[in-house]
């Protein structure tokens, strides 16, 4: 795949009522029509369990019955290493190769020791099974923890070193920020294919909910 080349994915949620799985199936066949290059499946925060009940379920469906590649999810502030382990061995088990590692969203539960930093969770996933790709989130109007545009390239850049293939990118709204980072990153040395992320605004809630 060359750097020019056009990329179309699609990123789904999956529903926790059996309604909204069949709805989801539904979907998903529709999709399969555009041919995209992935499909995404995201998670529950804090919810172990989900990870196996809706991201692993609907990645099989994706990856093995819509023959589209599967890209999982896979936040783990509240996760440990024995856990994280499961979940990419059940991964394997479905040929799911294709892995989104986050640290994911911290609520007023404490985190546990093992994936304080999204680096943390690549680096563990690689050196376990380098077979996995790996891809990572980025962000062009600088992370909402950052202290400074500095500092979140520290860290990006760390992710990249701990074995990130690519990178999507979350929420930025004016397409000049993405092409100033795009440029940032290739001043910082990282190299790595960046994906931007559209998602479609339907609502002002949405919008108020992810920007404060």
């Amino acid at each position: 795949m060359t750097s020019n080349s056009k990329i179309l994915s699609f990123e789904v949620f999956p529903p926790t009522t059996q309604i909204g799985s069949t709805n989801l199936v539904k979907t998903l066949d529709s999709l399969r029509t555009l041919s995209p290059d992935f499909i995404s499946v995201t998670c529950s925060n804090n919810n172990y369990d989900n990870i196996g009940d809706t991201t692993i379920k609907f990645a099989d469906y994706v990856n093995n019955t819509l023959d589209i590649p599967a890209v999982a999810h896979l936040p783990a502030a509240y996760l440990d290493k024995a856990q994280v382990i499961e979940i990419l061995e059940r991964l394997k088990d479905k040929q799911i190769k294709k892995i989104l590692a986050l640290r994911g969203d911290i609520s007023d539960e404490p985190m546990k020791d093992d994936f304080k930093f999204a680096s943390d969770l690549v680096k563990f996933i690689k050196d376990y099974d380098d077979s996995f790709e790996v891809l990572g989130a980025c962000y062009p109007d600088i992370h909402p923890e950052s202290v400074n545009r500095v500092s979140d390239f520290h860290y990006l850049k760390e992710k990249v070193d701990a074995g990130c293939d690519r990178l999507i990118t979350q929420l930025f709204f004016d397409n000049d920020s993405f092409y100033d980072f795009q440029e940032r990153c290739a001043i910082a040395e990282i190299n790595t294919p960046i994906f931007a992320g559209i998602m479609p605004v339907i609502n002002r809630n949405q919008i108020l909910r992810q920007t404060f």
